[in-house]
Order: structure tokens, then C-alpha cells, then sequence
């Protein structure tokens, strides 16, 4: 039985998700660490709109981008053993990439390569078979570059070869060196690599996008819009809120990275920016929003109608993450932005 506080608590939180989705959400699903407890895990709405199956705390949501954590902590495992260097360029593994020799390991983690973005782009529907190097020719080809080490501009592509960098120095796939090293230790076993790994793609929550011109229309089932292996490193990854929080909770923890290491995820602490949200800096996989006085670290992730946000809030030592399996293209449009207010206070009213 949960003590009565924690009753409390729980009422509060299943609120919060209920007026989310009486926004016009879909279906919510929520996960919360706080130290020395249980994890909560509660949920709302909908997995699938058109049968009106209820979300359930083991439906999968593909988190996205919230992949770029983990691909910097393997980054970050290598610079540890002294076999990479953050301020190294990249033209050893890139000979062929333009500008590969200006470009440093730092700038791909912190969004500062200047290689161009290309998911918008992405044609719908696209078979799942790109490679990485299929990836980096797309991005190439349709966007313009800018010169590496200047403001932040967001790059799933410098992602995608960051992972590159490590499959490279480790003679493996980035997901298996995850696997071993990080989500088994850390008993994430409803979590998967999506673009390289299988997973039980029926317990996936549909997705679904409100970018209809008409107000009030129903958004559009968009399960089938993006293929994982187009984003890999970047952020193919599949996982439960449950699991998710129990990784970041390690993480921030220090039980992932040494104490050295975790700060250079963290810091230094560059000016960052995405409309709609409250995101102020970023890190080296790490994005920090400020809501108010309240200061959250974790990421965000956004894929064709999966919203997820993960944070940790370090004073108080709790760990959230809030998944929605609906949301705009447009950052700033209600379907996608009403989703930070409903994470701050998930961190306010357990105690952050």
C-alpha cells in the first residue's frame, strides 16, 4: 500500500495527465524517481484513437531524440579510456566529409558542427533501410552547411556520426555497446535501439500528428511517417517512460558515467534554443530547461507524433519523464508545446 502521501501525490499527478489530455493529447504516460522511493508510473487517454485501447505503463514510445543522451555517454565512455579526445577533429573517421577537419568531436555533441539538418525533409513513409552514410549524403545534399564551432543549430546528422565514431573505435554497433554496458546494468529491459535492434512493435503506442489546416480536425495517424534506422544515433530509440526515468535517474545518479565525465556531459552550459519550449542551454547530450526558478536537465524527443520529455531536477534528486503519443510539427502549436507546463509540474508537485 502507498502511504497516504504518496496517495496524495498520485491524485495530483493522474490530474495533471487528465487535463492534458482533455487539452486535446491523445494519451499521456508518465514516470517519477524520487530518491529512496518506488517509481510511479500512471497514464491517460488513448494508445490507439481508433479502438480507444487505453494507454497502459508498458506501451513503447519512440523517445527520439531523448537517444542523444546515450550516444554522448558512449562518446564520453571513450573519452574516459583515453582513446578520444573532445577537442579532436573528426577528418580521421571522415576523411571525405567536408570540412571534417574544422569539425570537432565537442561540436557534434553540442549541436555547434554546423552540419546541416534533414529530418523535415525526411520523405514520408520511407522504406527502413538507411545507413548512416546514406543519412549524411541525404542531410548533405539538401541542406546547407555552416562553418563548425558557432551558435547552436540543432544537427541530428552530427549524431548520426558521433554513433559512427563509436561503432568505429569499438569494432561494434553503437546498440550493442548500449546494451551491455548501460541498459542491462541499468535494467532497462523494455528499452531497444529501434533502427538496428527488433522490438515488440505491438506494444508500440500509435502516433499521431495535428498539422490539419482546419481547426478542431482530428489529428492524423502517423505511426508509419518515419523510418528508425533514418535517424539511428540521433534517435532511434524505443523504450517505456518507466524505463527512461530509471536510465536518467542512473545517469544523473553517477552510476552510469564517473563524476568527471557526467560534468562534461552537463557542462560547459552553451546557450541553446527550440521555439516552443523552455529549453535555455545545452551540454554535451544534455538539454536544460528553465521553468520559472525550477531547472530540469535531460532532453526532449519529437518524432511524428511521439513527444517525450526527460528531466532531472538536481536538488531535489527527482526524475521524470512524460510521454505523448500526439503532437504538432509545429513546436510552438498547442499539440506539441502544452506538453512543458505539464512536466514542470509534474516536478513541482513532487517536491522539486
Amino acid at each position: 500500500m502507498l502511504k497516504p502521501e504518496t496517495d496524495v501525490l498520485v491524485s495530483q499527478l493522474d490530474r495533471v495527465l487528465q487535463e492534458h489530455v482533455a487539452s486535446g493529447v491523445v494519451g499521456a504516460s508518465l514516470a517519477l524517481i524520487r530518491p529512496g522511493e518506488q517509481p510511479l508510473a500512471l497514464t491517460a487517454g488513448c494508445a490507439d484513437r481508433e479502438s480507444g485501447a487505453p494507454l497502459a505503463p508498458d506501451h513503447l514510445f519512440r523517445t527520439a531524440s531523448t537517444k542523444k543522451t546515450w550516444t554522448a555517454v558512449a562518446v564520453l565512455a571513450l573519452v574516459r579510456e583515453g582513446r578520444i579526445d573532445l577537442d579532436g577533429t573528426i577528418e580521421g573517421w571522415f576523411p571525405e566529409l567536408p570540412r571534417a577537419g574544422e569539425i570537432r568531436i565537442r561540436h557534434l555533441l553540442s549541436h555547434r558542427s554546423g552540419l546541416p539538418e534533414y529530418e523535415a525533409r525526411m520523405p514520408r513513409g520511407s522504406a527502413d533501410d538507411w545507413s548512416p552514410a546514406r543519412i549524411v549524403e541525404f542531410a548533405l545534399a539538401t541542406g546547407a552547411q555552416n562553418a563548425p564551432g558557432g551558435d547552436f543549430l540543432y544537427s541530428n546528422t552530427g549524431y548520426v556520426l558521433a554513433g559512427e565514431i563509436v561503432a568505429a573505435e569499438r569494432g561494434e554497433p553503437l546498440s550493442r555497446w548500449l546494451r551491455r554496458e548501460v541498459f542491462g546494468p541499468a535494467e532497462m529491459a523494455d528499452t531497444w535501439s529501434g533502427g538496428d535492434e527488433d522490438f515488440p512493435r505491438a506494444r508500440l503506442a500509435r502516433a499521431y500528428i495535428f498539422d490539419a489546416e482546419e481547426p478542431g480536425a482530428p489529428p492524423a495517424e502517423s505511426s508509419g511517417w518515419f523510418p528508425l534506422s533514418g535517424i539511428g544515433a540521433a534517435g532511434d530509440l524505443v523504450t517505456t517512460p518507466r524505463d527512461l526515468a530509471q536510465g536518467f535517474h542512473a545517469l544523473f545518479s553517477g552510476r552510469v558515467l564517473d563524476r568527471a565525465r557526467l560534468d562534461m556531459l552537463r557542462t560547459p552550459r552553451l546557450p541553446a534554443w527550440f521555439p516552443g519550449t523552455e529549453i535555455t542551454h545545452c551540454g554535451h547530450g544534455v538539454l536544460v530547461s528553465r521553468f520559472g526558478d525550477l531547472v530540469v536537465e535531460g532532453h526532449l524527443g519529437q518524432l511524428r507524433g511521439h513527444f517525450t520529455m526527460a528531466g532531472h531536477h538536481e536538488v531535489s534528486g527527482i526524475t521524470a519523464v512524460l510521454c505523448q503519443n500526439s503532437a504538432s510539427s509545429d513546436l510552438e502549436a498547442p499539440g506539441s508545446a502544452g506538453i512543458h507546463g505539464a512536466f514542470a509540474e509534474v516536478f513541482r508537485l513532487a517536491g522539486a
